[in-house]
């Protein structure tokens, strides 16, 4: 079996660091226990000097390397093909190590091992501790994307992980953070899961003790890096990176559940702080869909270099979110066909339209006039009256048809189908197409009873 590299970084914790060194050397896996002392003022060295294990290595620095620091000073350190970050104030529980490197010598798709914890107080009592965000609830070995819940969450304890050195070749050491980053431990367990495998154990293997000198609580919580720091590393890896992940609208909910747990947390009860942290998740949000939507038209350009209705950057010109066009005119409901004149798909639509209402509906019928048909807009107004006349109407007493006479550009029309309640196709794919994409109903059949149940959907309800 090959060896982990047990990584130890310390700072004035001699009251913990004992028996957290005692619980390490129980373990039976070949292993190097290497302690990185940030120039701490408290005994530690002279604790270190009772130790003559020769498993453990102790290496002292002159000056305070800052936490971050000395982690990569310990990962560069390291001799072996396993690698494991470890609290001076935690304990290894027994078996911590065993089933982890089982798992990664028998399973080489897999890049790291972890498991649960246990809260461990001042006095050294265990206990179980609260359900975290993202936690698996039952053992696995791969298959789950780790990517999509650590981006919610540091859902994963560093003091269980144990992975391969590869990620660290891979990866390097934990960056520092920009603007004023705390959780750089959390950004790095994020970088190295990206399109990797681990395995989880549904079961205790370190005592994570909980107080109140304790760096993550002190630097996250009282200057309210937790909830800062979520939105710096959301940015970071959902608008900067250059990898596109994908998540989806759960993970968004999920995501908004943590800032509002973050404020509390850092805060307390503070409904305005609150709601401008979720109005810059809300910006952040609408930042990615416009960032994936963009590569993917990119892409979509090169695919489809002469496909109709995109734009100059491969967007679709018909598409959900179009400013509406402005008309004159404003009925309930409104109802769009783009005719085509010398056909008679357009007829059949606008006979079912004037048989299904009245001038009592307040309904209308918009055609587009489209002067490219070389049709004038006084010959299609005759078209329309000729079609009233054979259905033997009074003109006088028809629901209102408009003739829109504007000449419109394809974004103009999608602009005009973005502004009507539904499109008739009469027929035509191409408008069942354009009206689906825009997102405005689309109606399929031309009888009465059919235009009048879908403007009922539209309309107010009668009064009982």
């Amino acid at each position: 079996m090959s060896a982990v590299s047990i990584l130890v970084p310390t700072y004035n914790r001699v009251a913990y660091l004992k028996d957290c060194l005692d619980s390490l050397l129980a373990t039976t896996v070949p292993c190097e226990i290497i302690v990185a002392d940030n120039a701490s003022t408290d005994g530690t060295e002279a604790l270190m000097a009772t130790y003559t294990d020769a498993r453990i290595r102790y290496v002292r620095h002159a000056t305070n390397l800052g936490p971050f620091g000395n982690y990569n000073f310990l990962l560069q350190a390291a001799t072996q093909e396993y690698l494991c970050l470890f609290g001076d104030d935690d304990i290894a529980l027994p078996g911590c190590f065993e089933a982890k490197l089982a798992i990664l010598e028998t399973n080489p798709q897999v890049d790291g091992a972890y498991t649960t914890t246990r809260i461990l107080d001042e006095d050294g009592n265990l206990a179980l501790g609260s359900r975290v965000q993202g936690v698996p609830d039952c053992s696995y070995v791969s298959g789950r994307d780790e990517f999509a819940h650590l981006i919610i969450n540091c859902c994963l304890s560093w003091q269980t992980l144990v992975f391969r050195r590869a990620l660290y070749d891979r990866h390097g050491g934990i960056k520092e953070g920009a603007d004023g980053l705390v959780a750089c431990d959390w950004d790095y367990l994020i970088e190295i899961s990206r399109q990797r495998q681990f395995a989880f154990l549904m079961e205790p293997t370190v005592g994570v003790r909980i107080h109140a000198a304790s760096t993550s609580m002190l630097q996250t919580r009282v200057t309210g890096r937790l909830v800062k720091d979520m939105l710096t590393l959301w940015r970071k890896w959902l608008l900067e990176s250059d990898d596109l992940p994908v998540i989806t609208d759960g993970t968004w909910k999920s995501m908004g559940r943590m800032i509002t747990y973050g404020v509390e947390s850092c805060y307390g009860d503070d409904p305005a702080r609150q709601q401008a942290f979720l109005r810059s998740l809300s910006g952040l949000q609408h930042q990615y869909r416009q960032r994936m939507d963009g590569a993917f038209d990119q892409h979509r350009k090169q695919w489809l270099p002469d496909a109709a209705d995109l734009d100059v950057e491969g967007r679709p010109i018909f598409r959900r979110d179009l400013a509406p066009l402005a008309l004159d005119t404003q009925r309930q409901v409104q109802f769009f066909h783009h005719p085509t004149w010398s056909a008679t798909a357009w007829q059949e639509a606008l006979k079912g339209y004037l048989l299904a209402f009245t001038v009592k509906d307040d309904v209308e019928f918009l055609l587009w006039h489209d002067p490219a048909q070389a049709v004038t807009i006084e010959a299609a107004g005759e078209r329309v009256e000729a079609v009233i006349a054979t259905l033997g109407l009074d003109p006088d007493m028809t629901a209102d048809v408009q003739l829109i006479s504007e000449p419109l550009d394809l974004p103009g029309l999608a602009a005009l189908y973005a502004t009507m309640h539904v499109i008739v196709p009469a027929g035509d794919p191409q408008q069942v197409d354009r009206g689906t994409k825009v997102g405005v109903a689309v109606m399929t059949r031309l009888e009465p009873d059919v235009w009048r149940r879908v403007a009922a959907r539209f309309l107010p309800a009668p009064p009982a």
